[in-house]
Parts: C-alpha cells; structure tokens; sequence
C-alpha cells in the first residue's frame, strides 16, 4: 500500500506557523503514531516549515521571497538532491502517513504543482487547505512582508500586486488534479473555532489520534502587528532604514502595553478596495459550495468583511497618531478619519 502524504498549502496567516510549530516539536511522538514529519525541507532561518519544497518549484524567480535577510536558490542539481532525500526520509520511516506543511505552497501555480506530483508520485497525495476572506489575508500577508521581508511598497500597490493566488477555485482545481482522490480537503478560518485552534483543526482533517500533541494548549506563532506598526515600518523600510535598525524598532514596539483590542480598531483599506475585495471573495467562495474537488464542509457562511468603525492609517502621519492613541490614550490625541 503507498503511503499517504498530507500536504498542508496555506493560505498564508490562516495558523500555518502554530501547525508547524506543533508539529516540529512532536516529531517523535507523531512518528509513534504512524505520521511522519520530515525534516528535509525546512530551511536553517525558518525551520519550521517545509518552505524549501515549496520554493524548489516556483515557476517565478520573483516568486521567492527574502526572509530575515535570507534568500533560497537552487540549481537543477540541488533541486533533486532536495527532492531525493526528502524521498529518502519518507521510505526510511515506518509511519504509512507523512505531513508536509508550507503556507508558500498557495504561491504555486499549476505548473509547479505538476512537478510536485511528479516527485510525489509513487504516493497517495491528500492536499489540505486553509481558506480565508480576502480583504484580512491580504492585510495579514502584508504585514508579514513588511515586517520579515523588509517590503517598501505601498499597501495600495500591494493589494493589486501580490503572491498568493486568489483565484481560488481554480487553484483549488488544480491541486485536485494531483490528489489521489481528485478532492482537496478545506477548512475555513473565517470559523471562529479554526481560528482558535488551528492545530486541532489540522490534526482532525489528518486523522490523528487524540492526544498525539500531549501539549496542545493553543498557543499562536507570528500573529500580526496592529496595522499602524506595519505602516510605520513599511514607512522605514521605504527611506532606506537597515534591517538591524527597523527589526530594534519592531523589538521595542513588541515590548509596549497597547491598549487591549488595539489590532482591531484601525485598517489600512480604503473603502471602496474593501468592498471590491468582500465581492471578488464572495464569488469564490459561493463557487465552493458545490465545487466537486472540495471534500470536508466549507464551514460557516461567508460574511462580508466590514470595518465601519476602523480608523484609517494608510499613511505614517495617521499611522503616528494611532501609535500614540494606544500607547498613551490622551484626550488631546487629535481624532482618525474612517476608511
């Protein structure tokens, strides 16, 4: 019987980094259990996740992005040494089921997803996917890129210019076509419950047993800043400020008392980007509910991301403003317009 390989594809901010942190920590115990999660594949600056794999077979160089100062590259050579021992490791393990895990899978394009089936192809392939509303995978994704990549692009240029695929019904199509059953398993973060605890969630679509993770408390990994830090950082990346500089900032920042539910008050959309965003998801997603690759229920329905009572802080003059309404909430802090 060929082993079973869950391959978990992001999005991006839908609690990949808390599954992988998870799962890297209980390697053993999991392995116990029949599932296998391999370390060929993670790289030395971000060793969590399979991140390597899913780079090895990007059709874009752009496509690869720098993180913490680190940039992967491949020859044709080291893309089948990678390929080989990841391989190597699966067929050495007695576990029949193995998991691997990167949110930089949801940058694939078909192309890329044929050569992942083309390397995995002596096994059965079960494709795992987190999807979330547009409008708060976008703004999420920006401050990672903002915040480990250095970006210096304006959120504006952002919103229309960016990695991860959303066309989602096709890409789910696509990822169908190297899954041994044809379907792609989805949860939705949008659900209160997947989003609380996105690695029971995980470990519930892979079938492990309970108790495989004996401390699975719940805890987060790389949530994002309050979008006026991002702003403000992104705001330092574009003037030329070093890396060493902008990540002491980011470390003094991370050490303030923010007034609670700071994360939630501000955004960085303009209206009228919001609502093309909440009309573009509802399309996809209404395209789920009878899309036959999806196996697993859609979850809650959709609701429209709205964020009435959000202060604008598209720029770093707002940005400044808001920093010092939650850090020190004066009276005399002059008020925020509204997106």
């Amino acid at each position: 019987m060929s082993k079973r390989i869950f391959v978990h594809i992001g999005y991006h901010k839908t609690g990949s980094t808390s599954i992988q942190v998870a799962l890297s920590g209980a390697r053993d115990r999991l392995e116990e259990n029949g599932f296998l999660y391999p370390e060929v594949g993670c790289p030395e600056w971000s060793k969590y996740g399979h991140h390597l794999l899913a780079w090895s077979v990007f059709s874009k160089v752009e496509h690869l992005p720098t993180l913490h100062g680190n940039q992967a590259s491949f020859t044709k050579s080291s893309r089948r040494s990678l390929w080989s021992d990841l391989r190597a490791e699966i067929d050495r393990s007695k576990a029949h089921n193995v998991i691997i895990s990167s949110e930089e899978f949801d940058v694939c394009d078909v192309a890329a997803i044929s050569k992942i089936s083309s390397e995995l192809k002596k096994y059965e392939i079960v494709p795992v996917f987190f999807i979330r509303n547009f409008a708060d995978l976008i703004e999420s994704n920006y401050n990672t890129t903002v915040v480990h990549s250095s970006g210096a692009r304006p959120f504006k240029e952002f919103i229309t210019n960016q990695r991860t695929r959303l066309d989602l019904n096709r890409m789910i199509q696509d990822w169908a076509s190297i899954s041994y059953d044809g379907t792609v398993h989805i949860c939705n973060y949008d659900d209160r419950a997947v989003a609380k605890n996105s690695v029971d969630a995980f470990l519930k679509v892979i079938g492990a047993p309970d108790g495989v993770l004996s401390r699975n408390t719940g805890t987060r990994y790389n949530e994002s800043l309050p979008v006026f830090v991002t702003e403000l950082i992104q705001h330092l990346n574009a003037k030329g400020c070093g890396h060493p500089e902008v990540h002491r900032f980011i470390d003094h920042l991370r050490g303030l008392n923010f007034r609670e539910g700071a994360g939630k008050r501000y955004t960085l959309y303009e209206k009228h980007d919001l609502d093309r965003l909440n009309v573009e998801y509802k399309k996809e997603f209404d395209g789920l509910i009878d899309n036959e690759f999806v196996s697993g229920p859609v979850g809650e329905a959709w609701r429209p991301t709205e964020r009435p009572e959000h202060a604008y802080v598209g720029n770093h003059v707002y940005a400044l403003l808001a920093l010092a309404r939650e850090i020190a909430p004066a009276k005399d802090v002059a008020p925020l317009p509204r997106s």
